[in-house]
């Protein structure tokens, strides 16, 4: 199998050669890297 890279905001799983691009589903972050002390909480959007 084949290693993946994630997305820490949707935890989506991508091939290492999407690395450092934009994820395809939040559109805001970027696969591969760290995001320390990001927090969303559901009460945020209400």
């Amino acid at each position: 199998g084949n290693s993946l890279v994630k997305c820490r905001l949707s935890d989506a799983g991508y091939l290492p050669k999407f690395r450092e691009e934009l994820c395809r589903v939040t559109k805001t972050t970027v696969i591969g890297t760290e995001c320390l002390g990001l927090r969303i909480s559901v009460n945020q959007f209400c």
